[in-house]
């Protein structure tokens, strides 16, 4: 959709059910010591938390100031908050802090300590990598990529900086080149973008390995797609293009990963694939329909994958009053899955069933010990379309909506144990004990109208804003694209970095939201966003 509003690349959308406001999780006021597992996450109202899997006591803030990150709901966040990152013993929370009313979001790396509040150890860290503990523990390391491309459109030259865990001046450790680009639009199950979301570089998932000799990262920082090796001159020693939803093992010898085994992205089947960061070698471990994650066993010796069976499927009916409301304007689809979570030994050999659980499928995998597995898992978008096809008001198709759910559970156990509260992004720290020390929460900001399946806005009506850098922003007679509207002609092109005053909106229409501005004394209606990135951002 974003080819008929303004033609531009841009990150895969992550379309969320956007009328409703999630509701803050309930969190410790004081200081709690957590047992292990200590698990961290991001919690509905996108800030930091810490609680222990075993569920026996509330979850302590570490972060007060999101109160509703743009990706979950229609507040203008103050931060919105990713790369959560625990150091190899387990007592520091590493994690990035970004600026959502910039773009692209600048960030500011944190570290919080067992007992004390987090503190701020850089400022402006890029938002398209994550950040990586070195193999002692005593820096934190994050890459920052280049203002023009180095050898084509897409390659990016990165330069990977360390700062030392206690605070200081960061250091400039080397160099490797990586493509930036993407493009995607939204997808029919929305519980498929909730595992994509789960996936990308704000995910733990992505691989990025801090070895005695270089780096492990992929080929793409935005689709976290491809493998490879480079030392820190920048040359790089070996790469794998047809990888996926790569996981460094826990003795940073190993990677595993889903691989494409015909290059069709839309294929059934995949490979489980072991890659040696050594050499760069390849082994094919199993085979298995729909891999959604990947994992290991803390011994590094076995692989665990999840493999899901589609059920049955039920189309949206968009003619029902509230379906367009709950879930934008894009066809949609409800699907169950029966979906099991294997382990395989990483030499190969048969795979053991270890879980199954209903929903849509696990999102992320780790391990705690060599006996409890920890995991985050997206429900089933059935149950949200089944109530829209009924004609159910939005709260209440909300309350039903898929969510990302984490939890543990023991090997040979029958069933997992959850956490009662939606936490997304969950990493388990290698600590005993760790001490959450609860963050004062700021007020919330007035609640900003989002159309549904696209950004929050942020433009504000009597304000000034500029076109973001990229392809200009068409100005038009109406609120709607004029290849999709005989009504609606095109008035001008607002270029990057195009200054105007917003004189009204915003307004809903064929999956955007349309603010009128006055552009060089041309008043006419332009788009927002689109495909999960701004066009438009408002001047201070």
């Amino acid at each position: 959709m974003q080819f008929f509003a303004r033609m531009r690349w841009g990150l895969v959308a992550v379309v969320l059910i956007s009328l409703a406001l999630w509701s803050p999780s309930v969190f410790a006021q004081g200081n709690i010591a957590y047992q292990a597992p200590v698990v961290a996450y991001v919690g509905a109202d996108g800030n930091v938390y810490i609680n222990s899997l075993n569920a026996t006591s509330v979850a302590t803030s570490l972060t007060g100031d999101a109160l509703g990150s743009r990706e979950f709901s229609g507040f203008r966040s103050n931060r919105t908050y990713g790369f959560l990152r625990w150091s190899p013993e387990g007592s520091s929370l590493a994690f990035v802090g970004f600026n959502p009313n910039t773009e692209p979001p600048s960030g500011t790396l944190y570290v919080a300590n067992s007992g004390q509040m987090p503190t701020s150890l850089v400022q402006a860290v890029g938002s398209d990598f994550g950040i990586v503990w070195s193999p002692t523990g005593a820096e934190i390391g994050y890459a920052m990529r280049s203002a023009q491309p180095v050898t084509n459109t897409f390659d990016y030259l990165y330069t990977f900086y360390a700062v030392p865990r206690a605070g200081g001046q960061p250091r400039t450790v080397g160099t490797f080149q990586m493509q930036y680009f993407g493009e995607g639009a939204p997808l029919p199950d929305i519980a498929d973008e909730l595992i994509l979301s789960e996936s990308f570089p704000s995910n733990n998932g992505v691989a990025m390995a801090w070895l005695d000799t270089g780096l492990v990262h992929p080929l793409n920082a935005i689709s976290n797609y491809g493998l490879a090796f480079s030392d820190f001159t920048g040359q790089k020693h070996w790469q794998i293009d047809r990888i996926a939803n790569t996981v460094i093992s826990p003795n940073r010898r190993y990677a595993v990963g889903r691989q494409y085994p015909d290059g069709d992205p839309n294929t059934v089947n995949f490979n489980v694939i072991v890659v040696d960061l050594t050499t760069g070698t390849s082994t094919l471990v199993t085979s298995a329909p729909f891999v959604d994650a990947v994992g290991w066993t803390a011994d590094s010796t076995r692989v665990l994958y999840s493999s899901a069976n589609k059920l049955n499927t039920i189309p949206l009916d968009m003619t029902k009053p509230n379906a367009v409301s709950a879930f934008g304007d894009f066809p949609r689809e409800g699907v169950n899955y029966s979906v099991t979570l294997m382990s395989v030994p990483i030499t190969g050999g048969a795979a053991m069933p270890v879980l199954s659980y209903p929903g849509r499928g696990f999102a992320s995998i780790s391990a705690i010990d060599n006996t409890r597995i920890a995991f985050s898992f997206v429900e089933s978008s059935f149950a949200a379309v089944s109530a829209a096809n009924t004609g159910a008001a939005v709260d209440q198709i909300f309350a039903v909506r898929p969510k990302v759910i984490a939890g543990s559970f023991t090997l040979g156990a029958m069933q997992p144990s959850l956490l009662t509260v939606e936490a997304r992004r969950p990493v388990i720290s290698a600590a005993a004990v760790f001490i959450g020390i609860a963050a004062p929460v700021s007020q919330a900001p007035t609640p900003i109208p989002s159309c549904p399946g696209t950004l929050p806005s942020r433009m504000i009506v009597g304000k000034t804003g500029r076109v973001t850098p990229g392809e200009p922003n068409n100005l038009n007679t109406q609120p709607s694209p004029p290849s999709k509207d005989p009504n609606s002609q095109r008035l001008a092109l607002i270029p990057a970095g195009g200054v105007f005053t917003v004189i009204n909106g915003p307004v809903c229409g064929f999956g955007y939201t349309w603010w009128q501005v006055n552009y060089n004394g041309v008043i006419g209606w332009t788009a927002e966003s689109g495909d999960g990135v701004y066009w438009l951002e408002p001047l201070p």
